[in-house]
């Protein structure tokens, strides 16, 4: 990152001021994302320390003496997977309806038939799986994040006069669950001031290069390391288990 950017302030006033081509726009989303985990950097602490006291994984779980490991209750578990089925115990139910109850045979036919997508969808893609991961999180840290994503699949046709272009082929929605720590977003008093969020992904090298290609991803580091990979005298991972941290910015 160039010296304008330390700290996020000196000459940084605007995006442009990151500098020129790739390596600018590279330097204005770094900066984008350092602050957005200096914002909540406490918040994130807090969340990492809940979630280890739900997986029993806390310091305190594992002290001895005289409430040891046999003898302790951990109230937080046992709180979440009360609380949270009280949440969300069912599937919701589409219910698509014209506005005003006129005479409209073809408007009827055509909420029914969006009904029963919605329902399909909702049962195709596992709805409800989507739905009590979001409710977890929210109960453990104060966010739940789920995306929909649309998938087309396009496919290279011809017109009559032989000119190529791409034709719609198939598609999909597909629910994604997104991890409370793999979530950032800019600044912003309201939903409405908010100008980007961001979405991180851990990739191994063959999934870089699908995504990617050969070029590109041969360059890009495995800078993530799993928890508890590494030997007992410290060897470094083997690339097999390393990830690249990627950032899906909108």
């Amino acid at each position: 990152m160039s010296d304008n950017l330390d700290g996020q302030g000196g000459d940084f006033i605007e995006p442009a001021d990151a500098g020129e081509g790739p390596a600018g726009v590279v330097a204005r989303w770094v900066a984008e994302l350092e602050l957005s985990d200096n914002q909540e950097k406490t918040w994130r602490q807090r969340a990492s320390d809940v979630n280890a006291q739900y997986r029993d994984e806390s310091k305190s779980s594992t002290q001895s003496g005289r409430f040891s490991r046999s003898t302790r209750y951990n109230i937080l578990y046992s709180n979440i997977q009360t609380i949270c089925p009280a949440l969300y115990n069912q599937s919701p139910k589409p219910d698509v309806r014209r506005r005003y109850r006129d005479v409209d045979p073809i408007g009827k036919e055509i909420s029914e038939v969006l009904e029963r997508c919605l329902s399909f969808t909702m049962d195709d893609g596992n709805f409800d799986r989507y739905m009590r991961l979001a409710v977890k999180d929210m109960q453990l840290c104060g966010r739940g994040v789920t995306r929909v994503r649309y998938d087309p699949v396009f496919g290279e046709e011809s017109d009559d006069e032989g000119s190529p272009y791409d034709e719609l082929k198939a598609e999909s929605v597909k629910f994604e669950h997104v991890n409370w720590a793999d979530f950032r977003h800019g600044p912003g008093r309201t939903w409405e001031e908010v100008e980007w969020v961001a979405f991180r992904h851990l990739m191994n090298r063959q999934a870089l290069r699908e995504k990617f290609g050969e070029e590109i991803s041969d360059e890009i580091e495995l800078d993530y390391s799993p928890v508890g990979m590494e030997g007992d005298d410290g060897d470094p991972v083997a690339d097999t288990f390393k990830r690249a941290t990627v950032w899906e910015v909108w």
